[in-house]
């Protein structure tokens, strides 16, 4: 629950400064108290709401954390008290933040928010302890909470809200619109292969609540910049969750989703089957497409593609082949695919693919050694 605290904490550092670009200005931090403009126009009201949310599951989660029989009110004051210090302290660097502004009134909003997720703490723990679910018996298999991870991160980085109608109004029209057929396959695979990992990663009770949970990411979408959702993507996933209770039932789910991700992948790296010529040059320095394309794109490509090129390595050992076999196969595919995309227009043949699902076999196979290792011996 600690490791929870912090990455959230870091979740909230991100979102607080984001885009991270600082300017040199003349703020004191003694005017922050001077902050406290009146409230005008539906905008302001929606940032209001939200600095009341965010930083309610920092305190259930640090009081969770830091939960004590016999020092549980010391515990709590802590956790309030880091939120305090912590929602002063980025109130007063969004000063040098380029669009951002600081106010007293969201320390404020900030500090209620943190007080009520520690009050909200007990009747959550008591939940929790009544479906039979604690921290000795949560987790089965931790690893693969990375591409857990890696997918949120590609659905919804920069975990940044739509404070203004406008950009809402597009996100809306997004939902309402046609989706990329590739796009719908990424999202249908990418439901059946988190609830796979859930399955694999959760005891049986915490499944079916985490599984709802991730799911819930996908129309969360609509109201963040991270590109917005359509329909069609939330009908593929929806169906992707009825189909991998169905698929559970078979002892061959891991081998057709190994088949499914190797499909998805040699269809995304040769899309859009257009073949040219003359070649373009293969880039043997890794990330030059990332680098060149927006910070917040590149991170969502990026990890998207981590978290499938993992996925497949991981639910290919499940299917029985080497750990070395899966990775090799999912490696030589991607080599394959990066080669034929010299030969496709608007495509960057280049490393970095291969390098991406090395790195994700590395994981796996630290996993599968580190399980070995504490497996009981006879």
């Amino acid at each position: 629950m600690k490791k929870l605290f912090l990455l959230y904490l870091a979740i909230i550092v991100h979102v607080s400064l984001y885009p991270w670009l600082f300017v040199v200005s003349g703020f004191r931090v003694g005017d922050l108290l001077l902050l406290w403009e009146p409230v005008t126009g539906r905008s302001a009201y929606l940032d209001l709401v939200l600095n009341f949310l965010l930083y309610i599951p920092l305190g259930v989660l640090g009081a969770l954390a830091w939960r004590s029989p016999r020092q549980s009110r010391w515990s709590l004051i802590w956790v309030v008290a880091v939120g305090t210090v912590l929602t002063f302290s980025l109130e007063t660097l969004q000063a040098w933040v380029p669009g951002r502004d600081s106010s007293m009134r969201d320390v404020v909003l900030n500090i209620i928010g943190t007080i009520v997720g520690v009050c909200a703490a007990k009747p959550v723990a008591a939940h929790w302890r009544a479906l039979g679910v604690d921290r000795a018996t949560l987790v089965r298999r931790p690893m693969p909470w990375v591409f857990l991870c890696a997918w949120v991160v590609a659905q919804c980085f920069p975990f940044w809200p739509i404070l203004r109608l406008a950009p809402f109004a597009d996100s809306l029209h997004r939902l309402l619109g046609p989706a990329a057929p590739l796009e719908v396959a990424r999202t249908f695979l990418g439901v059946l292969l988190i609830c796979y990992l859930l399955r694999r990663s959760l005891t049986a009770r915490a499944h079916t609540l985490c599984t709802l949970l991730a799911l819930g990411v996908i129309p969360l979408r609509v109201m963040l910049q991270s590109g917005g959702v359509s329909w069609q993507e939330g009908v593929a996933a929806a169906a992707a969750w009825a189909v991998s209770g169905w698929l559970a039932r078979f002892r061959t789910e891991a081998t057709v989703l190994a088949c499914l991700s190797l499909l998805l992948i040699a269809v995304a790296e040769l899309s859009p089957f257009a073949f040219t010529s003359p070649p373009a040059q293969f880039q043997w320095i890794p990330f030059t497409g990332s680098l060149e394309s927006g910070r917040a794109e590149a991170v969502r490509v990026l990890a998207a593609k981590f978290f499938l090129y993992g996925s497949a390595v991981w639910v290919g050992r499940d299917a029985r082949l080497p750990l070395w076999g899966s990775a090799g196969l999912v490696t030589t595919l991607l080599l394959l695919g990066e080669s034929a995309q010299r030969y496709l227009p608007g495509r960057v043949p280049e490393l970095t693919d291969p390098l991406l699902a090395l790195l994700a076999a590395l994981i796996v196979f630290y996993e599968h050694d580190r399980s070995n290792r504490a497996a009981p011996r006879d």
